[in-house]
């Protein structure tokens, strides 16, 4: 079983890229993603508008 923590730019890439079939093969191949609450918070901090936010707490 494997468990990661990701960190705010993998997680943009992810959100970003979701073409980008290596990353997202890469994430998906570990069976527990955690994102801690800082990376959450500086995604949040990061969308530029609303529909960005939105996008960002629907994933």
């Amino acid at each position: 079983m494997a468990i990661v923590f990701v960190d705010t730019n993998i997680v943009i890439d992810y959100l970003k890229e979701r073409d980008n079939e290596a990353l997202v093969a890469f994430v998906d191949s570990f069976d527990t993603v955690y994102i801690n609450d800082v990376v959450i918070m500086e995604l949040y901090q990061g969308a530029r508008d609303k529909r960005e936010l939105n996008y960002i707490k629907k994933r």
